[in-house]
C-alpha cells in the first residue's frame, strides 16, 4: 500500500512540473517583469477581437497570465497610462516580457522569433520622426509579409492611428492579405479599416442608400441636395450630451436650408432609436436598421464609436470626420 501510495505521489510530482513548463493546450502565456514598479494592473485583449479582455495584475513587480486563443494573433497589453504593448501570441509557447515603467516603449519582448524580431525592429525606431517611422514601417512589413510580426508592426503604426495615412494604409493592407490572407486578424482589420480609409477627408463619400427611420430609402446625395453635410452617429447606449448641445448650437447657427443633417442611430431596436430621438430632439433625417455597427451604411462610412460625426462639402468630398465635438464648430464655421 505504502509503495502504491508513494509511486501515486511520484506520478503526481512529475505531471505537476510537466503542466508547470508552460501553458496548456490552446492558451498563450504571457508573464513579465516591470522595474520600479510593484503592485499595478492592465488589461490584456486580442487585437481585433477584444470578445474578452482581462485583467492582469502586477505583484511586486511581476506578473505570469494565461490566455485562451486558437491561432497566432497579435494582443494588445493596455496600461493605465493608454500606451500599449503589442505581442505576438502563439497557442501552448509563453511570451516573456522585460520593461520599465518609466519607458514602456521600450519593453523586450521575447519567447519567439516573431517577438524578438519586431522588439528589435521597434527599439530601433525609438525617437525616430512619423515619416521615417512610417517608411521603416512599410519596409519591415513588406520584408516579413508571411508573418505574425508584419501585423503586429502594421497595427502599432498604421492601425492604431486616429486618422491613417490612407494611400500607405490601403497599401500595406494588400500586401498583409496577400502575404497572410487566412489571418483572422488581417481579415477584420481590412474589414474595419477600408470602408473608415475610403470614408477620410480628403475622399469623394459614396452616394450610399440611407435606410430612415420611416421606412423610406433615400440615397445620400439627395439627402444632402448640394449642400454642405453634417453625419452624426449616435446611440441610447452611450452619452451624447455634449455632442446634442454642438448640435443644437449648430443648428441654430446654421439652418436646414444652409447645412444639410443626418442623424444615424446605431442603436438595435426602433423603439430604443425612437426614444432617445424624440427625448432628445435628435435632428431629422434619422437613419435606422436596427444593425448597430453591422449596418451596411455604419461600415460604408466607417463608423468606429458614438458619437462621432462627419463633415462633408458642397461637392461631396470628406472634409473632416471623428473630431472633438467643439473642434466640429470650428470646421463647420470654416465651410461658410
Amino acid at each position: 500500500m505504502k509503495n502504491l501510495t508513494l509511486t501515486l505521489l511520484l506520478c503526481f510530482v512529475q505531471l505537476s512540473l510537466l503542466t508547470g513548463c508552460g501553458p496548456k493546450k490552446g492558451y498563450v502565456r504571457i508573464k513579465g517583469e516591470f522595474k520600479n514598479l510593484n503592485t499595478a494592473e492592465f488589461y490584456l485583449f486580442q487585437e481585433e477581437n477584444a470578445q474578452r479582455i482581462d485583467t492582469v495584475r502586477i505583484q511586486g513587480g511581476k506578473f505570469s497570465h494565461d490566455f485562451p486563443i486558437e491561432e497566432t494573433c497579435v494582443m494588445t497589453m493596455l496600461y493605465p497610462n493608454y500606451s500599449r504593448t503589442y505581442v505576438v501570441a502563439e497557442p501552448g509557447k509563453t511570451i516573456t516580457l522585460h520593461a520599465s515603467a518609466e519607458h514602456l516603449q521600450e519593453a523586450e519582448v521575447s519567447g519567439t522569433d516573431e517577438n524578438e524580431r519586431f522588439t528589435k525592429f521597434r527599439l530601433s525606431q525609438i525617437g525616430r520622426p512619423e515619416g521615417d517611422l512610417r517608411l521603416a514601417a512599410q519596409q519591415y512589413i513588406r520584408d516579413n509579409a508571411k508573418r505574425a510580426d508584419a501585423v503586429a508592426a502594421f497595427i502599432s503604426v498604421f492601425a492604431s492611428q486616429e486618422a491613417p495615412p490612407r494611400a500607405e494604409t490601403l497599401a500595406m493592407l494588400d500586401v498583409l492579405r496577400k502575404g497572410r490572407p487566412k489571418d483572422r486578424t488581417v481579415i477584420s482589420l481590412e474589414r474595419r479599416l477600408r470602408p473608415l480609409l475610403k470614408a477620410s477627408p480628403g475622399s469623394m463619400l459614396p452616394s450610399v442608400e440611407v435606410p430612415l427611420a420611416d421606412g423610406r430609402v433615400e440615397r445620400l446625395h439627395a439627402l444632402r441636395d448640394g449642400r454642405p453635410m453634417l453625419v452624426t452617429f449616435f446611440a441610447s447606449w452611450t452619452q451624447n450630451h455634449d455632442a446634442l448641445r454642438t448640435l443644437r448650437r449648430i443648428r441654430r447657427a446654421y439652418p436646414a436650408e444652409r447645412l444639410a443633417t443626418l442623424s444615424i442611430s446605431l442603436d438595435l431596436s426602433g423603439e430604443q432609436c425612437n426614444r432617445i430621438v424624440e427625448r432628445d430632439s435628435i435632428p431629422a433625417p434619422v437613419a435606422f436598421d436596427g444593425k448597430a455597427f453591422e449596418s451596411p451604411l455604419a461600415q460604408v462610412l466607417g463608423a468606429r464609436y458614438v458619437p462621432s460625426f462627419i463633415l462633408i462639402d458642397r461637392t461631396g468630398k470628406v472634409v473632416a470626420r471623428d473630431m472633438e465635438a467643439d473642434k466640429l464648430e470650428q470646421e463647420i464655421n470654416k465651410l461658410f
